[in-house]
């Protein structure tokens, strides 16, 4: 984990984590709870550890809240408090609906990144201007656009997606499950495209494994870089030094959100980016922004249409 400067205005800085990061301090979490209090670890999560270890590191949780006033979408809420445990809040509407567990696990778990990720920000020497008296408070309501594949534009809010699959598809256990797949079906490594036959067949795997929706298992694995959306293309632009550009059957397209300059290929023909110059060229269209890594913006694409690169 390293500090940033905080964009959005929130902190002066803040906490800006690479997937294997939090990857790694989320499959720390579950297991030694999971240890702790069964002495064994087994997947899928039972739902009633999720609550168990939510209600270990805050001051209350109440997983029948009515919150409509606060948005039809609202399913989820954590209300962070100067020097004290974070309060969640999951909608009624979730718990008391056998057909919404798999939303309410990723709920919870949602809810609990805020709580592991960010609550002890509001504790320390920048927070204070936050609040307006000692016992206001800062809350986040969470919809569930944003509960499991948030925009990285909202950094609170990326964490927390990412964290919620973490917990629940643990690193090890998930890593398992997809080279078991592989195997039975005979699956070098690479990228497997997410509308293909096995595409389909893993992601099925996978929220059967982990007792997750389809659409939770799909996010995981295209986090993962395990699978990939049709028709799309990998395009890697690294800054401050030159490197190939490689193209694959996927939906990711990568580059630095800064100065540099690289070297690559389009179509047969080559082309070199620098901090003078622009490129333009046939990619395909932004749907959403999922992740960020270490300066890499990552964005879904869904049609054609035509980018041009600035760097400046």
């Amino acid at each position: 984990m390293k500090w940033v400067t905080d964009i959005t205005g929130r902190f002066l800085r803040r906490p800006h984590y690479l997937p294997d990061e939090l990857d790694a301090e989320c499959e720390y979490i579950i297991s030694s709870f999971l240890k702790d209090r069964h002495g064994r670890i087994e997947f899928p999560i039972r739902t009633d550890d999720l609550t168990v270890l939510i209600e270990r590191d805050v001051a209350d949780l109440d997983i029948y809240a009515d919150l409509l006033e606060e948005g039809n979408e609202t399913e989820g809420e954590t209300e962070f408090f100067k020097n004290e445990k974070p309060s969640v809040k999951i909608s009624k509407a979730l718990s008391e609906d056998p057909r919404m567990e798999n939303r309410f696990r990723t709920t919870l778990t949602h809810e609990y990144g805020h709580v592991k990720f960010h609550g002890f920000l509001f504790s320390v020497e920048e927070a204070p201007s936050l609040f307006e008296t000692k016992s206001a408070a800062q809350s986040k309501k969470c919809k569930r656009e944003n509960i499991v594949g948030a925009r990285s534009v909202d950094w609170m809010e990326w964490q927390a997606g990412f964290a919620c699959g973490a917990l629940l598809m643990p690193g090890s256990a998930f890593n398992s499950e997809i080279q078991g797949f592989r195997e039975e079906k005979r699956i070098a490594s690479g990228l497997i495209s997410e509308s293909s036959e096995d595409g389909h067949g893993l992601i099925v795997r996978v929220s059967r494994a982990f007792q997750v929706s389809r659409d939770a298992a799909r996010v995981r694995l295209l986090q993962r870089n395990v699978l990939s959306a049709a028709a799309a293309l990998v395009w890697k632009y690294f800054s401050r030094k030159r490197n190939s550009v490689t193209r694959r059957n996927s939906a990711i397209i990568l580059f630095r959100l800064e100065k540099g300059e690289c070297d690559g290929s389009e179509g047969g023909q080559a082309f070199s980016l620098d901090g003078n110059n622009d490129k333009t060229g046939t990619a395909l269209a932004f749907s959403s922004v999922w992740s960020e890594t270490d300066g890499r913006a990552t964005i879904l694409c869904s049609r054609h249409f035509t980018l041009t690169y600035r760097w400046s």
